[in-house]
């Protein structure tokens, strides 16, 4: 086991803590914040020799940058394209006025987009149409808003690609996405039934059908949702490809950044897109935020007490299996509520690697502290996710403050962590030896 300095020990520390209580107080300047975070991490560390160049650069993880890239770069050709919104106007076609339909067939193409573009894109691209509809039938937008939040976080949860704390952790640990898919979405999915069973019981005004809903479906067209039919068809094709390879990726010998990366290199060409137009819609803040927290966590990792801990978890577990699922688990999800899921599981992951596998017994492990990531972000309303559409709800008049979110989330939120903690009590006891 590593020594651990006090003093450097004391610098990574108070730095780390002192960049995620700025994110808390400014969470609009997050990146700014973050990159100071990284300056003093780097001039710090360089000056009391425990942190020097070489570990700076290999502090980031640039398959999961590569990785986020890509699905920024493929949501943002969908968006021009006019692919998610055909399919949310095929939704409200389908649903033929009746609310309640209308409402769970928004949760599943929220769930379902999120699983392949990344939580920001696909509140950003679905809720504004759902919002629109929701006006017009002269019922409140209010689910929706909430709703669009909820399972995009939690359809995030359940593929690789999906959210940026799981491209986190299934690049750091070498899980494959067939693996992460396998493990998680059925898991997604019995806790988005759930979910949504008890959003529907909690809101009953979404079982009232409108009077005027009838008419509403015919005035709806699918053609004038996309902007050009063929190249969302293209694009389709291009995104279905790269999924496979995803699926593939670790039978081919290749990480996963550079497969998003070319698919939407592909799709950009297929389809001939602006590619000014394209880059724009990036958001290169959060990728920016990713770098500069990744050289702040490595300076804590340089001193060695994340591998102490790491060692600490490891006998823990092999005594107290069931107790260490339960506390991973429940210390994610509270832990990315209060600190935000990106810096939790930053500091989370190099905890696990090197001493909790993923393979066995103990690899549910792994497989806790992705899904505690995704609900812990429905937990608060300073989500990337909530953050996205905050403006929208403000135009709206509709508040994210704290009594409003527990009120609509908080239900639901109860539901899927006992639900989930249930799952992972079982699958350790089938798992085990």
């Amino acid at each position: 086991m590593p020594e651990v300095a006090a003093m450097p020990l004391a610098v990574s520390v108070v730095l780390f803590v002192a960049t995620v209580v700025g994110f808390l107080v400014r969470a609009k300047h997050r990146t700014t914040i973050a990159f100071t975070g990284a300056i003093l991490a780097v001039t710090l560390g360089t000056w009391l020799r425990f942190y020097p160049a070489e570990n700076i650069l290999n502090a980031v993880n640039y398959d999961a940058v590569a990785l986020l890239l890509g699905t920024m770069l493929l949501a943002s050709l969908a968006g021009h394209t006019g692919l998610l919104q055909a399919f949310a106007v095929r939704a409200v076609r389908a649903a033929r006025g009746r609310l309640w339909l209308l409402f769970l067939l928004f949760c599943l193409c929220s769930l379902a987009a999120s699983m392949v573009f990344d939580n920001v894109s696909t509140v950003l691209l679905l809720v504004p149409v759902f919002v629109s509809i929701a006006d017009v039938l002269d019922r409140s937008p209010v689910p929706f808003l909430f709703a669009g939040v909820i399972f995009a976080n939690l359809g995030g949860a359940g593929t690789l690609i999906g959210s940026t704390t799981n491209i986190l952790i299934g690049t750091a640990a070498d899980l494959s996405f067939s693996a992460v898919f396998s493990h998680l979405a059925p898991l997604v999915l019995a806790v988005a039934a759930a979910g949504a069973g008890v959003f529907l019981a909690a809101h009953p005004s979404i079982w009232r059908t409108p009077a005027t809903a009838t008419a509403t479906p015919r005035t709806i067209e699918v053609r004038r949702a996309i902007e050009n039919p063929r190249q969302a068809r293209i694009l389709a094709g291009v995104i279905a490809g790269t999924l496979t390879l995803l699926f593939l990726h670790h039978l081919l010998g290749l990480p996963a950044g550079p497969i998003a990366l070319l698919g939407a290199l592909i799709g950009v060409l297929a389809i001939k897109a602006d590619v000014d137009a394209t880059l724009k819609a990036v958001r290169w803040d959060v990728l920016l935020f990713l770098i500069a927290l990744f050289i702040v966590v490595g300076c804590v990792r340089a001193t060695g007490v994340l591998d102490v801990l790491g060692s600490e978890l490891a006998v823990f577990a092999h005594h107290n299996a069931k107790l260490a699922v339960v506390a991973v688990f429940w210390a994610t999800m509270l832990g990315s509520a209060l600190l935000g899921g990106v810096p939790f599981v930053m500091i989370a992951v190099p905890v696990l690697v090197g001493w909790i596998p993923t393979a066995g017994p103990l690899s549910i492990l792994w497989w806790a502290l992705a899904i505690g990531a995704g609900l812990g972000a429905n937990l608060t309303a300073r989500s990337l996710t909530a953050l996205a559409i905050t403006p929208l709800a403000r135009s709206l008049d509709i508040s994210f403050d704290f009594r409003s979110w527990i009120r609509h989330v908080g239900p639901v939120c109860l539901t899927a962590a006992l639900l989930t903690t249930g799952a992972l009590l079982l699958a350790e006891q089938c798992i085990a030896p």
